[in-house]
């Protein structure tokens, strides 16, 4: 079944990808951005995989903290949000006692299962965000700023300031050229918290690109 979707969607998607390739004559930042995209296409599987771990891993630990919340006579209240007490009869506790012991057994596989996807879709997440940094910075590379001061030697036009000069009936403008100064480094990025980051990942929620 997993070969027979593999086979479709290749099939769906390598008519693209080929015509993809007919834009070589383009720019490095498009090669760069086609690079991602074609990285995202291969590796859609992965995603796929990493997407149906980190749900079974979620409700894993969500089931495990349930029946931890039982054996402390505590109950999730939806409505007012909050862990209540709560008493529960033997039948519940017995119920709840084996159901804890398979989950908890079964979970460092769980676990190793969601490390390990995690980890390939880590990997792919960084070479995208390299990609994605490096057409940021070639981007906001003054190409003519350089070119302008290194074969003319005058800087670049930043900006025009004009000063109203008024002598009696007369009105006159003058004009003062400010040069441009040269910013070889692009605009800073807002990156996620470290801390928000890895509570995702512990927790189990699907990173996506940042």
């Amino acid at each position: 079944m997993v070969a027979g979707a593999w086979a479709a969607y290749v099939g769906v998607v390598d008519p693209w990808v080929g015509a993809l390739f007919t834009l070589w004559p383009g720019s490095l930042t498009l090669h760069l951005a086609l690079a991602s995209d074609l990285l995202a296409l291969a590796t859609v599987h992965m995603y796929c995989f990493y997407g149906y771990a980190c749900r079974l891993y979620q409700g894993w630990a969500r089931a495990l903290a349930a029946l931890w919340r039982l054996f402390r006579g505590r109950k999730w209240n939806p409505l007012r949000r909050r862990v209540d007490s709560h008493r529960y009869d033997v039948d519940q506790m017995f119920v709840g006692t084996l159901l804890f012991g398979v989950l908890f057994f079964l979970f460092p596989t769980v676990a190793v299962y969601y490390a390990v996807f995690l980890s390939l879709r880590l990997v792919v997440l960084c070479v995208q965000g390299v990609l994605s940094r490096a057409v940021l910075v070639w981007d906001s590379l003054p190409f003519y700023t350089l070119a302008a001061r290194t074969f003319t030697g005058r800087p670049v036009v930043g900006d025009l300031l004009f000063h109203a000069l008024s002598s009696g009936p007369e009105f006159a403008l003058y004009m003062q050229v400010i040069g441009g100064g040269v910013n070889l480094l692009p605009e800073p990025l807002g990156f996620p918290s470290w801390k928000d980051l890895l509570a995702d990942l512990v927790v189990g929620r699907i990173v996506y690109p940042l």
